[in-house]
C-alpha cells in the first residue's frame, strides 16, 4: 500500500510541476493539515493525508500547499490553513470521491451537505460502498455530471425523509439544459420513512 501511495505521489508530482520525490510530511487527518504551520519562505511544501477523520478512513489523499491561492475553501478538495493565507489543494485525477467532502456511508449519518458539496465541485462523482443517508433532495444539475458507485447493491443514497430522493437534469427547476448526465452502479432508497 506504501508504494501505491508512493507511486501515485510521485505522478501527481510530475502532473503539477512539484519537484520533490517524496511528501515534505505526513498528517493523520485534515484537521491536522489544517493545523500545520506554514514556513513563509516555501510555496512547495506537500503532505499525505491518511484519513479525513481518522486514519484510514478512504477519505485521505495528497495535498499541495500554494501560498498565492485565495480559493474559497469546499471541504473536500481545498482547505485553507488555520494560522496562514493560501490553500491546501488535494491532486486528484478522475472522479471526486464523496468521502473526501466528509460523506460517511454508515446508514445513519446525513451525508446531505457532504455529497451536496461534491456535487457542486466536480463533474464525476464517486460515491464508494456504503449507505449514504440524506435528510433531504439531492439536486443533480450543470451537464455533464457522472456518479458513479460500486453496484447497486452496494453504494446506496437512501433518504431520511418523506420526498424525492434525487432529482437530475429537467427534473430540476430552470435546470433543463443538464443534459447529458450518466448515473451509474450505485442504487437509490426512498422508503425509508412511511408518510
Amino acid at each position: 500500500m506504501k508504494r501505491l501511495l508512493l507511486a501515485v505521489f510521485t505522478l501527481g508530482m510530475a502532473l503539477t510541476g512539484y519537484a520533490q520525490t517524496t511528501p515534505t510530511t505526513q498528517v493523520k487527518t485534515i484537521a491536522d493539515l489544517v493545523a500545520l504551520g506554514i514556513p513563509t519562505i516555501n510555496n512547495r511544501l506537500s503532505a499525505l493525508v491518511t484519513g479525513r477523520v481518522t486514519e484510514n478512513d478512504g477519505a485521505g489523499g495528497l495535498f499541495f500547499y500554494d501560498a498565492s491561492d485565495a480559493t474559497s475553501t469546499n471541504q473536500g478538495t481545498i482547505f485553507k490553513p488555520a494560522a496562514s493565507a493560501g490553500r491546501w489543494r488535494r491532486q486528484y485525477t478522475g472522479a471526486a470521491n464523496v468521502r473526501w467532502f466528509g460523506a460517511v456511508g454508515d446508514g445513519t449519518t446525513d451525508d446531505y451537505a457532504a455529497i451536496t458539496n461534491a456535487l457542486g465541485v466536480a463533474n464525476a462523482i464517486y460515491i464508494p460502498t456504503g449507505v449514504y443517508s440524506v435528510s433531504n433532495t439531492l439536486i443533480v444539475k450543470g451537464a455533464g455530471k457522472n456518479i458513479k458507485g460500486d453496484g447497486a447493491t452496494n453504494s446506496i443514497v437512501k433518504g431520511a425523509f418523506a420526498g424525492v430522493v434525487m432529482r437530475v437534469g429537467s427534473e430540476v427547476a430552470g435546470d433543463a439544459a443538464s443534459l447529458p448526465f450518466r448515473l451509474t452502479d450505485f442504487g437509490i432508497n426512498g422508503n425509508s420513512v412511511s408518510t
